[in-house]
């Protein structure tokens, strides 16, 4: 990751493109088949960021927010920690909730697996009718459809 920097400024945070322009003379440069170097990019006013690891929220509704700023001319990775927003805590509960219940599907599907021995059909088809339900339920969810308004 490059950040754009001019006139002590960052411009952009992006990698170089396929044709950029040199600062010093405006003329084009393109990068050579390997990519380009730090030193090319430079030429074109591209400087690599400095990443820094991403720190552990400080509570469990906390969140960091990523930017890039310079630091002694340097373009360097920042976190800033805040409240995470209701919509970004009903997402992570949500998907919470998705994995908790795919996990509980996956161990339903080896239940029925094992179950599906000779001998244990009737068992096997009634794990089967369980997962039914449960299959029309997440898609009923996925679709906005009530069960109890249906």
């Amino acid at each position: 990751m490059y950040a754009l920097v001019i006139d002590n400024a960052i411009v952009a945070v992006r990698n170089p493109g396929r044709l950029e322009t040199k600062l010093f003379d405006g003329a084009t440069l393109g990068p050579p088949p390997s990519g380009w170097t730090p030193e090319l990019a430079a030429l074109c006013g591209f400087l690599p960021v400095v990443k820094v690891a991403r720190p552990t929220p400080s509570g469990p509704d906390r969140t960091h927010d990523r930017s890039v700023v310079l630091v002694a001319g340097t373009p360097t990775q920042t976190w800033t920690e805040r409240d995470m927003t209701v919509e970004e805590v009903t997402d992570r509960d949500d998907r919470a909730a998705e994995a908790a219940a795919d996990l509980a599907s996956r161990n339903q599907m080896r239940q029925v697996v094992k179950s599906a021995e000779p001998g244990n059909l009737a068992e096997a088809i009634q794990q089967i009718q369980g997962l039914k339900r449960l299959v029309r339920r997440v898609l009923m969810k996925q679709v906005g459809i009530d069960e109890a308004n249906e």
